[in-house]
């Protein structure tokens, strides 16, 4: 049976990562639940309604390209968080309007954030028959001139930050397979630490590591990413100089960025690229929050197979990454828990999942009891559980997304699992 788990990694006691120009009251509401509703009425009129969000287009390189923004509609908060986008397509595909990217971006807004989602350079289908991806001479040029584009993209949030409503400071990064791999490069890519010879030449070629796309004077640095099946050119790359919290969403199985180090697009390319499984490890030792929701046996893009898309154990995909990677962005200033003991090699299925009574907790390890957590990070249910598998009755709990802490004998350690109620 195909399972479902992800593994929480989130480090926040001593990092920082409260800002108080973004201070928020942890009330569940804004940057957690959708606080815009996706039509709202006007006038009490349900025939003539408008979206949640206004959206814009503008240009934000000095190639000309297009950045889609989208901007709670009637919102009187001028200082909001913000989350930019780049599509996938393996940089001769796709655009700003995606339609995961899109629903990213649509979601978010819904709860309160400014949402942006950028087109970039595509090659032509002339350059993709001749093979300019497969071989790395070709393709990093191609790739060090997106992340140059995402760098600038950032840049130009920060530059128009006033105008749009932005806290400058609160702008996050985030991506889709190809587009994945760049947000992490614009995260992470501080200096030329890790770089081999040929990209550190391509990327001196093109302006430097921070490229020459436009808006000059800002910084690129974001607050955290949003990982959907990307991945880094070399692990070497991440340094002591991140610390960048980081959601990762990918099957354990994608043939086009591997989740641990290996050829990207199926092996027929000559360079490497090292995804969430991987980096998990090096983002730990070098303490950056970070949580990886893992899809067992799945290929490219589980939560893109259709709106539908389940696993064996039933979890909907896009849904959960979705509200996985709002809850971890949430955690960020309203943090359920400042450390956790994560046990790695303990595998965990909570099914069915959502559920509306009864769900079961199975482990390979015995349990001493499950604590159910709330959206405010407040302690409902405690449960003392015997064994390897437990049944517990959730119908007392209201519709929502909950936290079980899961606490093994022997102190061997806490595991956390999100689940939902229906």
């Amino acid at each position: 049976m195909k399972q479902l788990f992800f593994s929480l990694i989130i480090l926040l006691t001593g990092l920082g990562f409260m800002n108080s120009a973004s201070a928020q009251n942890c009330d569940g509401q804004r940057y957690f639940s959708g606080i815009f509703n996706p039509y709202d009425s006007i006038s009490g009129v349900d025939t003539f309604q408008v979206s949640a969000y206004d959206s814009t287009t503008v240009i934000y390189s000095n190639d000309s390209m297009t950045m889609n923004i989208y901007v709670p509609h009637a919102d009187g908060v001028t200082n909001r968080r913000a989350v930019l986008m780049i599509h996938g397509g393996n940089f001769y595909g796709g655009s700003s309007t995606d339609p995961f990217v899109y629903q990213i971006c649509q979601l978010f807004a819904q709860r309160g954030y400014v949402t942006a989602s950028i087109n970039y350079p595509l090659i032509t289908n002339v350059d993709l028959l001749n093979g300019v991806l497969l071989d790395s001479e070709t393709a990093y040029p191609i790739i060090a001139r997106t992340i140059a584009e995402g760098k600038a993209a950032v840049r130009y949030l920060k530059k128009n930050a006033a105008a749009l409503g932005i806290d400058s400071t609160w702008i996050v990064i985030g991506g889709e397979s190809s587009g994945a791999l760049v947000a992490d490069h614009v995260a992470y890519l501080k200096s030329n630490a890790g770089v081999s010879p040929l990209l550190d030449s391509i990327f001196n070629a093109q302006g430097g590591i921070e490229g020459s796309s436009g808006n000059p004077g800002y910084t690129s640095t974001v607050k955290a990413v949003l990982n959907y099946g990307g991945g880094m050119l070399s692990l070497d790359m991440l340094t002591p100089l991140d610390f960048e919290p980081i959601f990762t969403a990918q099957g354990d199985s994608d043939h086009n960025i591997p989740f641990t180090c290996g050829y990207l697009f199926d092996f027929y390319t000559d360079y490497q690229a090292c995804g969430g499984g991987s980096m998990q490890p090096v983002l730990t030792s070098l303490g950056i929050p970070n949580q990886l929701l893992m899809f067992d046996s799945l290929d490219y893009e589980p939560w893109a197979d259709s709106t539908a898309a389940v696993t064996g154990i039933y979890h909907i995909v896009q849904p959960q990454v979705d509200s996985m990677s709002a809850l971890f962005l949430y955690q960020l200033d309203c943090p359920t828990f400042t450390s956790i003991r994560d046990i790695s090699s303990v595998h965990v299925n909570l099914y069915p999942n959502p559920a509306s009574t009864l769900m079961y907790i199975k482990t390979d390890a015995d349990m001493e009891s499950v604590e159910v957590i709330d959206r405010l990070g407040r302690l409902v249910h405690t449960l003392p559980v015997t064994g390897d598998i437990s049944q517990i009755d959730i119908s007392a709990l209201t519709s929502g997304i909950y936290l079980a802490r899961i606490n093994l004998r022997e102190n061997k350690g806490t595991i956390t699992r999100s689940f939902v109620v229906e």
